[in-house]
């Protein structure tokens, strides 16, 4: 028989244990059959507007997908930003949008979009915009789908686990990530520019013009490197534990290419890839099932119909959940001048 001191830890223990269960979000399940934390999504959508100048646009973000389109005929980057939040009711859950914070800042070489959030692991942004073709664009992102479309400034991503897709570049494009696959296609590689993909897990694809001149270097501690019957002028394939290293000559290279995976397949071929297809970069759930893996869609915004920023042709669709759940918040549509200004619009 336990005694009396064990049996009041044990009390205690096992109190404190259902205090924590209590505390956590309830769970609910999506027609489908998913599992997610909190039963009620609160969303609201952001319009923003900034003439870059020529500065990078920097997305420092936590979590949400991403998606960009270059334009030759607009001046100023246009974004729609859509926070969700999840919670056990609908009161919860606008609480924790409400912590959910967007920060703006600009100087002479960037602007810088900052989104936080208290309770990130039932928290997302998703931003959604175009902007001038040769915008470069600097991404902090911790996870979520990453996908730009015809962006030709100089590109850089940093990511915990995200897919990145990047179609129609035409300078720098530098990836990384520590899980997530890659697919990135060039427009047009100048003698000047690199290309850097790597990931720790994740296969790597890249896409290149018929007329690239570059050195070529590619390594899989696990997995295949294939070429597609690229015309390199000199090429080397040695193993390498369970993959290989790849090193090679298109032309007579000026550029440079860097491709790297530990665990997945890099594949290189020639073509050209202009624009992404439109269920590229759809939101991400905020929630995870019990597999660990995001798997809730959305809840649609409500459309905007300012003239400032059209609304997004590939909103998120997926499961809507009632109506009392949803934030009646009116869109916020600014426009921030080159100086750093915002004014309204």
């Amino acid at each position: 028989m336990t005694s009396g001191p064990t049996r009041w830890i044990l009390l205690l223990l096992l109190g404190g244990l259902l205090t924590a269960c209590q505390e956590e979000p309830g769970v609910s399940q999506t027609e489908e059959g998913r599992l997610v934390l909190g039963a009620a999504q609160q969303t609201d959508t952001l319009a923003r507007g900034v003439d870059l100048a020529g500065r990078t646009l920097v997305l420092d973000g936590f979590r949400g997908t991403i998606r960009l389109d270059g334009q030759d005929t607009v001046d100023v980057a246009r974004l729609t930003i859509v926070r969700r939040a999840r919670g056990e009711d609908a009161d919860a859950a606008r609480k924790r949008l409400q912590r959910v914070t967007v920060e703006e800042e600009g100087d002479a070489d960037a602007f810088r979009y900052v989104l936080r959030a208290r309770n990130a692991d039932q928290s997302a942004v998703d931003v959604r915009g175009t902007v001038p073709r040769s915008t470069p664009v600097r991404i902090q992102w911790e996870s979520g789908a990453v996908a730009l479309s015809n962006v030709a400034g100089p590109i850089r991503v940093r990511s915990q686990g995200s897919t990145v897709d990047v179609a129609g570049a035409g300078a720098t494009v530098d990836v990384e990530t520590r899980n997530g696959a890659m697919t990135v296609a060039m427009a047009n590689l100048p003698d000047t520019s690199r290309v850097r993909l790597r990931t720790a897990n994740g296969d790597l694809a890249l896409t290149l013009p018929a007329t690239t001149a570059a050195r070529v270097e590619a390594r899989t501690d696990a997995g295949d490197i294939n070429t597609d019957a690229l015309a390199f002028t000199d090429r080397r394939l040695s193993p390498l534990d369970a993959g290989a290293r790849f090193q090679g000559q298109l032309g007579t290279g000026g550029a440079t290419i860097e491709l790297r995976t530990e665990n997945g397949d890099v594949l290189l071929r020639e073509g050209r890839l202009l624009t992404l297809p439109d269920d590229v970069a759809r939101p991400d759930p905020v929630d995870a099932d019990t597999a660990a893996t995001d798997t809730l869609r959305a809840t649609p915004p409500a459309a905007d119909t300012t003239d400032a920023v059209p609304p997004p042709t590939d909103a998120p669709s997926g499961d809507v959940p009632p109506a009392d759940t949803t934030l009646p918040s009116p869109p916020d549509t600014t426009v921030t001048s080159a100086s750093g200004q915002r004014t309204g619009s």
